[in-house]
């Protein structure tokens, strides 16, 4: 749910349907895309292809993102109240009250390959749909919990909006290859 995830649920005119988990990347990563739904979320999800887009069936042209949801279940609705708060009659995607006991070494692995890229000899992580407050508590976990030092990156998009990122020292990077590596795909 750092990434590129998030639960689709409407607990104000819907609360009887339960939520799903989906996911949208970039066609770059469709390896790690069909990892993440045929073998980690296996047990959630259906045995269909991730969804290309634009679909090349109907248009003619490649695609460059591909997307999948899970089933719809009780335990998803209820994580929808951990992920999100309702920000003038929208949900908005915040960071749980307890990110740092459920932040670990796989889910920044995991964090990483969906939702981070190589740069400058150092990774970086996207958290533009968090706050420059909540990037700031994400940095403090990783330097506290996990030793490694980062530090938080102003980004203005095409569209003018300021977003916020993570930018791991280049002094912590042989820390974080040693705790996420063991947890990386090929």
């Amino acid at each position: 749910m750092l990434g590129d995830g998030y639960i689709k649920y409407d607990p104000v005119n819907a609360p009887q349907i339960n939520g799903r988990l989906e996911f949208t990347f970039s066609a770059k990563i469709l390896h790690y895309v069909k990892y993440l739904k045929n073998d980690v979320l296996a047990f959630i999800s259906n045995e269909s292809e991730p969804t290309p887009w634009p679909n090349p069936k109907l248009t003619g042209e490649i695609p460059t993102q591909y997307w999948f949801s899970t089933k719809r279940l009780p335990a998803i609705s209820n994580l929808h109240a951990v992920w999100y708060k309702n920000v003038s009659g929208k949900f908005v995607k915040i960071l749980p009250s307890n990110i740092e006991e459920l932040l670990t070494p796989v889910g920044i692995a995991h964090w990483i390959m969906g939702d981070g890229y190589f740069s400058d000899d150092t990774v970086k992580l996207c958290t533009d749909n968090f706050s420059k407050e909540e990037v700031s508590i994400l940095i403090n976990i990783l330097n506290i919990k996990f030793g490694i030092k980062s530090t938080i990156n102003k980004r203005t998009n095409p569209n003018g909006n300021v977003v916020w990122r993570i930018r791991i020292s280049k002094d912590s990077m042989d820390k974080l290859i040693s705790l996420v590596s063991p947890y990386f795909i090929p």
